[in-house]
This record gives structure tokens, C-alpha cells and sequence, in this order.
């Protein structure tokens, strides 16, 4: 079996867990694959080559790191429609399936006894004079907010071609099931169940009394449109914490789900509910 490992050695203790990973895979038989500009101090026990070769090659691919280098790492493997795993090496690790101390269960992995969970994308299209100029892919949101201080953002918003709603906010989110439990939540979002394949919509500090996070359903195709905005650098486009672009006046965006979902690796004795209560816990701590 070849196993690729996409690590975040700026994450502490990745370092040391990917070392311990690799021999123990080696160990259980493994081909470890891993990128060229990484591979250098774990060779030979890794075949190095160029990512996206062995993207296509490998049979499951292994992050380790935190929750954003497993959103990198999901949007690659679903790209090449791989299972993926995550192995927690950051604060958080909601996505995670692991954590270094509990690698002793990858033998249960490399035997096939875990599930697949299959979590829908967002894919965000960027027009700008109805050109596309970008598109993007995410597994926990689309983030459309103000960057200058003390300002607001005009978006219109709709939905299937006819027109929805306006904000005035700070900016809005569009999130996936998996994300309602990220950038969404603290914003006042509601939680849904990753299994319920749905968009949700939550406003960031809306000019209103009235406005709440709405849950649309996963085949509607959002349009949102940027007003009285006089330079890029007054608003942004961020794709699972990643900023794209600076938005003009009158771009628009296209939010709709994905064509292809993230296959996350689910170990039998887990459940999301669980995870759900044991993360909120250490978020409250």
C-alpha cells in the first residue's frame, strides 16, 4: 500500500509525529511517499517525487498537522478522489482522526477497518466584468469580509437567478456541514450534521436585529454581488482561511457545491457526536 504524508512542520511536534509515522508504516509494510521539498531528512525510508504525481499514485494520503493543514490536504485528495486521514498535531484538530499518541490504531487502517465520511465542498467561481478570474474549493467556507476597519460591506445575494437578500455586515460566511462547526459557529451559526448535505449562510456582524444564518439546500446556486467598493484592498475573498483576492465594485461570486466531496477517513469507534462534545469542551477551556 502507498501512503502519502502531506505534513505541516510548522506545527508543533509534526515534526517528530511524521518521523514516528513513517517507521511504523514502514514497519507495517508501507510504501511512504512524500513530497520532494520535504522528503530530504526522512530518505530513504520515503520516496520522494513531485506532488502531484504522487497525488495520483498513492492509495490513501496521511496530514499531519492542524485543522487548516487537513483542509489543504482534503481539497488535494479530493481532486484525485483519495481517502484521507488526519493525524492532530495542532490545537484543536476537529477534522482529525488521530492523535500522535494514538498511532498505534494505524495497523486498523492499513487493514481497511474504518469507514469512508463523505463531506461535500463548496466550489466559489469569481467574475470579475463576467470574466471568470478564479475558482476555488473548500471544505469548511467562503468568507466574504470588509478590510477596513470601523467599515461595512453591501453584498446582494441570489439565489437560483432571482434576487434573495442584502447585508450590510462586516461580511458573510458560506459554509459546508463540516465547517458550521468553524468560522461559521462563532459567528452565531448554527451546527448541522455533516451528513446533512446542505449551505449554510451566516452573516458576520450584521447592521440588523433580524438576520440569522439560513440553511439552503445543497443544489441551490448562490450569487453574491460586492457594492460601493472603491478598491481591492477595502474587501476580500478568503477560501478555507485562504485569501484569494482583493473583490472590485459589482464582482460577483458563485457559490454551489462542489463536484466532488472530501472522503475522510472515520475510524469504526468514532462518531461525529462524540468528537462534537469532546472538541466543544476543549474550545471552552
Amino acid at each position: 500500500m502507498k501512503i502519502l504524508i502531506i505534513p505541516n512542520f510548522n506545527k508543533q511536534n509534526a515534526w517528530d509525529c511524521t518521523q514516528r509515522l513513517i517507521e511504523k508504516l514502514v514497519v507495517l509494510g508501507c510504501q511512504v511517499l512524500m513530497e520532494d521539498s520535504l522528503a530530504g531528512p526522512f530518505l530513504p525510508h520515503v520516496v520522494a517525487g513531485p506532488l502531484n504525481e504522487q497525488l495520483q499514485s498513492c492509495d490513501l494520503i496521511f496530514s499531519v498537522g492542524g485543522d487548516g493543514t487537513i483542509l489543504h490536504a482534503a481539497i488535494l485528495a479530493a481532486s484525485v478522489d483519495k481517502p484521507i486521514l488526519g493525524i492532530n498535531t495542532g490545537r484543536l484538530g476537529f477534522l482529525a482522526q488521530l492523535e500522535p499518541s494514538q498511532l498505534e490504531q494505524l495497523p486498523q487502517i492499513i487493514e481497511g477497518d474504518y469507514t469512508i465520511d463523505e463531506r461535500m465542498l463548496l466550489k466559489a467561481s469569481v467574475y470579475h466584468e463576467q470574466e471568470l478570474i478564479h475558482t476555488g474549493y473548500a471544505l469548511n467556507d467562503v468568507v466574504i469580509s470588509r478590510m477596513a476597519l470601523g467599515k461595512m460591506v453591501d453584498i446582494h445575494i441570489d439565489c437560483d437567478g432571482r434576487p434573495f437578500t442584502n447585508y450590510r455586515a462586516d461580511g458573510i460566511i458560506f459554509s459546508t456541514p463540516t465547517g458550521s462547526t468553524a468560522y461559521s459557529l462563532s459567528a452565531g451559526g448554527s451546527i448541522v450534521d455533516p451528513t446533512i448535505h446542505s449551505i449554510l449562510l451566516t452573516p458576520i456582524c450584521p447592521h440588523s436585529l433580524f438576520d440569522r444564518s439560513i440553511i439552503f439546500a445543497p443544489d441551490k446556486k448562490l450569487t453574491v454581488s460586492t457594492r460601493e467598493i472603491n478598491n481591492p484592498a477595502e474587501a476580500n475573498l478568503a477560501i478555507d482561511g485562504v485569501v484569494v483576492d482583493g473583490l472590485y465594485q459589482h464582482d460577483s461570486i458563485v457559490i454551489e457545491r462542489g463536484e466532488r466531496s472530501a472522503k475522510l477517513i472515520q475510524l469504526k469507534n468514532t462518531d461525529f457526536y462524540d468528537i462534537l462534545t469532546q472538541k466543544m469542551m476543549m474550545r471552552g477551556n
